[in-house]
């Protein structure tokens, strides 16, 4: 037995800080503190440092976000949580001394069993989730929580014009979701609990971005007035004004930025687009009797991403997209076809199951003849050299897996558009574009081992009906694209048996895994819109007044890994550096298309289905400027399909690329016709 002792509350008080405030983000307050002090000088007596003594607070704050109780731990509350966990601690005791009763050579363990126990049908965790499927997401700052945004009916609902209430808050939404997520880094934790004890003379900081703890401190734009001067760190929106010159935003005003002078980008390998959030280094300059002060900019860097248990954790678990869902819980639906492109929107979030999560990892990680395949982009159904590569393509892969030991097909193939080679407009192409899919149809009607066992995902591209005329035209179309109209698509659903008509982007869920789906030029729009800070540009450049930006970037730096790179010290290709490029962007800005609306146009009531926030699994781009990739950054993979059908010096060539959710390895593909 434990030998109690007396535990003062000032004892405790680093090590609650540490595990309850700076890793959880939760504010214990005194009376909080003393009953955890009494009740864990009682339990864990002399050994209060240990590691069951952590792994205790560590549950009480988890148990105490799952249950959504607020910010603020007060005593009353934490003695009713620390109640219950003790009364579910004595279950799970008694439970195991039931099941110790008997002997494990009476008990025979197959996958059959296994599998039994678990009760999990892997076809009812498997669905499309499209943009216009999801719950409208919002983001409560105050509560620095994710909620369901309730619905604004205006006089142009039902026309499709999204409410100019939605554009206020929509990048104010994608400031707010990363400057928290940049509060939760350790570089931007500062300790009450060590400032409350600092001395006098060590409270004189020499800088005001570096806290008595070192801790780093980002300035709202409005506190600039009143310091000429003085070095700062900022975080904003990166935008452009009328002149060509660069403004920094964030919610409490805007600065002009002044990069005349040597800038050093301290994050490498990365696009610095308009609509970018950015981490911005410098001094403030003011101008008595001009229009504006300036921010001469010393550095600059993205903000630092965010791995996806540790953002799931952030805001409780909770399921955005019906990851753990299933047809019974979705209303209306009588099948597992009908459940992925039907989905019920919620009225609020659900959390995630974490016992059902383990199964269903458990459950995937057994599945290993399961595939996914990814085409490339633009397969041009109005020429006919692609409808032949198309099917030499089908023909592999029927005889593929007619030839291996499982005789499993790919549970799905996706499929990306753009579906004809030049944009449908509401003419006589339309004809045409039909006709594309009834001969698509005619072709896949051929391969009755493949339509009748997989799931086919089809992706639209920028050519696809109907082009956006919404916001005049701006940069084309308007993001999310919808699917294709049932109009042309009848025929092919009665010959595929499993077919999802889905957004761009859209989101695949398949048991504990998330897979977002993007078609897009990305990598030559962010090329395009890429800010060049002159006159020179290198992070190997040493300069002490970049301090605050690079020790973020040191700390947060992830080795990206190429799954078939031969040796770290290797020179990396040209290739592989811009795919790295192209994945740091999209994932430390959280967002599938990091631009202002006169860059790209976005639907203002749908920017939601482009955050990625918790990171995915797998992002899967079909970019068709930029050749087949695969990195992986943060723990999340980034993979680019490519084009569809290449032509080069060594002939055509089909390209995609497989994932096997079981070990969660991709691999790239290609095919000479």
């Amino acid at each position: 037995a434990t030998l109690p002792i007396i535990l003062h509350p000032s004892q405790l008080r680093p090590v609650a800080y540490r595990i309850l405030s700076k890793r959880h983000g939760l504010n214990l307050k005194s009376c909080g503190l003393e009953y955890l002090a009494e009740f864990i000088g009682k339990r864990f007596g002399i050994e209060w440092r240990g590691a069951a003594a952590e792994a205790f607070l560590d549950n009480v704050a988890r148990t105490w976000k799952d249950q959504d109780r607020g910010l603020f731990m007060d005593g009353p509350n934490l003695r009713l949580l620390v109640n219950d966990i003790m009364q579910q601690e004595a279950k799970l005791q008694k439970q195991e001394r039931e099941t110790a009763s008997f002997s494990n050579e009476d008990l025979e363990f197959t996958p059959e069993t296994i599998s039994a126990a678990i009760n999990v049908n892997w076809r009812d965790f498997f669905k499309v989730s499209g943009a216009f499927e999801a719950p409208a997401l919002a983001y409560n700052n105050h509560r620095r929580q994710v909620e369901i945004r309730p619905p604004v009916v205006t006089a142009n609902t039902r026309f499709g014009i999204p409410s100019s209430t939605h554009l206020k808050h929509m990048f104010t939404a994608r400031y707010n979701l990363v400057y928290d997520r940049l509060l939760r880094h350790d570089v931007f934790q500062s300790s009450l609990f060590h400032q409350a004890v600092v001395s006098d003379e060590s409270s004189l900081a020499t800088s005001v971005n570096v806290t008595t703890n070192g801790s780093h401190i980002i300035t709202a734009i409005k506190n600039l007035l009143g310091r000429h001067g003085k070095p700062f760190l900022l975080f904003g929106l990166l935008t452009l004004g009328l002149n060509g010159n660069v403004w920094l935003q964030d919610p409490s005003g805007k600065i002009e930025l002044d990069i005349t002078s040597q800038v050093v980008e301290t994050t490498t390998g990365a696009y610095f687009t308009a609509g970018c959030l950015i981490l911005c280094e410098g001094t403030y300059i003011s101008r008595p009797g001009l229009d504006n002060d300036l921010f001469r900019v010393t550095s600059i860097g993205q903000p630092p991403s965010e791995a996806r248990e540790r953002g799931r954790e952030a805001y409780g678990y909770l399921d955005f997209y019906g990851l753990h869902s299933t047809p019974e819980t979705i209303s209306g639906s009588t099948s597992a076809m009908t459940a992925a492109s039907n989905l019920t929107l919620p009225s609020t979030l659900t959390r995630i199951d974490k016992k059902l999560e383990r199964d269903l990892v458990n459950h995937e990680e057994r599945l290993i003849d399961h595939k996914i395949v990814f085409l490339g982009g633009d397969l041009f159904l109005d020429q006919l050299s692609f409808l032949d590569a198309f099917k030499k393509f089908l023909q592999f892969m029927r005889s593929e897996f007619q030839e291996s030991a499982s005789q499993c097909a790919p549970i799905a193939f996706v499929i990306h558009g753009s579906f004809v080679s030049v944009p449908v407009q509401s003419n006589g192409a339309s004809t045409i574009y039909k006709q594309g899919f009834d001969g698509l149809a005619s072709l896949l009607s051929s391969f009755p081992e493949l339509t009748t066992s997989s799931k086919f995902v089809f992706v639209p591209g920028d050519n696809d009906p109907w082009r956006a005329t919404l916001f005049g035209g701006v940069a084309g179309t308007t993001y999310p694209l919808k699917p294709i109209p049932s109009m042309f698509t009848s025929r092919l659903n009665r010959v595929l048996t499993d077919v999802v008509w889905t957004s761009n982007p859209t989101r695949m869920l398949y048991l504990s895994q998330e897979i977002v789906i993007f078609r897009d030029q990305v990598d030559e729009r962010l090329r395009r819109n890429n800010i060049n800070f002159s006159p020179s540009v290198s992070s190997n450049i040493e300069d002490d007044n970049n301090d605050d930006i690079r020790s973020a970037e040191v700390a947060s730096k992830s080795v990206f890994s190429e799954e078939n790179s031969k040796s770290p010290s290797e020179i990396l290709s040209p290739y592989v550096q811009l795919a790295r490029k192209v994945a740091r962007t999209l994932l430390d800005q959280s967002h599938l298309l990091p631009y202002t609306l006169s860059t790209k146009s976005v639907s203002w009531d749908h920017d939601a289905a482009l955050w990625m926030t918790p990171l995915p699994n797998l992002l899967v781009m079909a970019d068709t400027s930029a050749p087949v990739s695969r990195v992986t950054y943060e723990g999340c993979k980034v993979v680019n399909c490519g084009k569809f059908l290449s032509r080069g010096l060594g002939g055509s060539r089909v390209n995609w690329v497989e994932y096997t959710p079981s070990d969660g390895k991709t691999r790239e593909r290609f095919l000479l016709v």
